[in-house]
């Protein structure tokens, strides 16, 4: 109440005829004019003066109409106008609630051989440059490129393999690989010859093919083994496949135990002019009561004067004791080896004293001799052939073995 001179009460009138009063100054606001679908709900950062209520256009957006809180699990993924009444007078916000990225993928099939690679493909629109993983465990996938290297793959199945995309609304699909199959626990023909350990072992005779003291560079071998139970005592080994003419000269072989802890993994040896002498030692035990496909390879590097081993099981590349890293070694000759025509299937015959004899304890059986490297896609296709229980057939081979003892049909 206002007063004009003594006791003369005028009252107090806003916006009286031919005047205008203030308005009220309505402003909205939210931390981002876009959400993922699936993020947390988020209040406005910005919603004045107090006391006003909520609404969005078109319809479809989870809002509470008194906090202005949003809610985006649940809304529909599409672009809102949020408009914010106080009183009549209105402020406006847009917003988007963006969808999941597409992450549509597949195989080539759902189920394969442990053998060689296989890579997925990105469906059309799909994001590229996100992760890749697998469950259970046992596949081995690249994270990266989704890549599965079947041959060092567990057989078995079924696996999930989930591609997440990099977001920020991330993504993500399932492919199932029902199976992976090739592992076997025999073979396909019916027999193989069994060695006792003690004095058991066939003499073959390479020079036939190899020819009398000739020379070569490059070198495999392929067999298969059922190995029994050695200690893990000093100076204990079993040589399955062996080349060479004794110690003092040239001899190559690969051989299982030979001190703990590794008594029931494989070991590449080679020697040159005695002392000289390599051997490096596998992690996997062969000791389980199952064929196991082994290969040698040996790659004379001529122009360093230098070999180079490997020795794979199963189809893969098998790792050095203790580590991840392939068995592999660079062992240095000078020349190409001189082939001397001795050689045994189940016995060392390089060695004599403490280490001679070396007889395997086992079956062996598929026995093969190539006289060049075999690729890993040979290595891979020889032991699925097999252990998938057809025979592989090498003299079908683009470049058969020289040999192949066969043990029997």
């Amino acid at each position: 109440m206002s007063y004009l001179g003594i006791g003369s009460p005028i009252p107090d009138i806003a916006n009286l005829p031919g005047q205008t009063g203030a308005g009220i100054e309505v402003i909205l606001n939210y931390p981002s004019s876009s959400a993922c679908f699936n993020a947390s709900p988020f209040s406005p950062s910005v919603a004045t003066p107090v006391g006003g209520t909520f609404s969005a256009t078109p319809s479809g957006l989870n809002i509470n109409s008194s906090t202005g809180e949003v809610t985006p699990i649940g809304s529909t993924e599409q672009t809102y106008v949020i408009t914010y009444n106080v009183g009549g007078e209105t402020s406006q916000f847009s917003l988007t609630i963006s969808p999941a990225q597409q992450a549509t993928f597949s195989y080539p099939a759902s189920s394969f051989a442990n053998t060689g690679t296989t890579s997925p493909t990105l469906a059309g629109g799909t994001v590229a440059g996100g992760t890749f993983s697998a469950s259970p465990a046992g596949l081995s996938i690249n994270s990266g490129t989704g890549e599965i290297n079947l041959a060092a793959s567990n057989p078995g199945g079924p696996y999930v393999v989930t591609y997440s995309t990099p977001g920020p609304c991330v993504g993500s699909a399932e492919f199932t690989i029902t199976s992976i199959t090739g592992v076997g626990t025999g073979l396909a023909n019916v027999y193989s010859m069994n060695f006792d350990g003690l004095s058991d072992y066939i003499f073959i005779n390479p020079r036939l093919e190899f020819g009398t003291n000739s020379s070569f560079s490059n070198f495999s071998a392929s067999f298969w083994i059922k190995a029994g139970t050695i200690s893990n005592s000093a100076y204990v080994q079993q040589t399955p496949l062996n080349f060479g003419i004794p110690v003092g000269n040239t001899g190559f072989s690969v051989a299982r135990g030979y001190g703990a802890p590794v008594a029931q993994g494989l070991r590449a040896r080679i020697r040159g002019s005695y002392p000289a002498f390599f051997q490096r030692a596998g992690d996997t035990r062969l000791d389980d009561g199952n064929w196991h496909h082994i290969v040698w390879t040996m790659t004379y590097e001529g122009s360093s004067s230098e070999y180079t081993l490997k020795i794979y099981v199963d189809g893969a590349v098998e790792n050095l004791y203790g580590t991840t890293d392939p068995l592999e070694g660079i062992y240095g000759h000078t020349g190409s080896y001189a082939y001397g025509g001795l050689a045994a299937i189940g016995q060392d015959n390089t060695s004599t004293g403490a280490l001679a004899g070396k007889y395997f304890d086992g079956d062996i059986d598929e026995a093969a001799i190539f006289d060049y490297a075999l690729t890993i896609d040979n290595i891979q296709e020889i032991y699925n052939d097999t252990a998938s229980g057809v025979t592989a057939n090498l003299s079908t081979m683009a470049t058969p073995p020289i040999a192949w003892y066969r043990m029997g049909d």
